[in-house]
């Protein structure tokens, strides 16, 4: 799991999680502060992509691996207006 992100006030997030299917099937999920599922990506594709709404609060974003699968990725968010 990665550092919690905490934040400050309402946000519109984008979390994009980049990686090659060739090496794992790779999906996330983010987690509230009391470790509740809030949103989730899972596809057999390459990359994820998460946008969502959340309030003020401190959030976790959890990488894992399709049956256990792994490989090597890439992680970025962004906040604001998406489209």
């Amino acid at each position: 799991m990665l550092p919690p992100n905490k934040l400050q006030r309402e946000e519109k997030v984008r979390i994009d999680l980049l990686f090659s299917e060739a090496e794992g099937d790779l999906d996330m999920t983010i987690l509230d502060s009391e470790f509740n599922v809030i949103d989730s990506a899972v596809s057999f594709d390459d990359d994820e992509t998460i946008e969502a709404t959340l309030p003020r609060g401190r959030y976790y974003v959890r990488v894992y691996g399709f049956l256990g699968a792994q490989a090597q990725y890439r992680i970025f968010r962004g906040s604001g207006q998406f489209g």
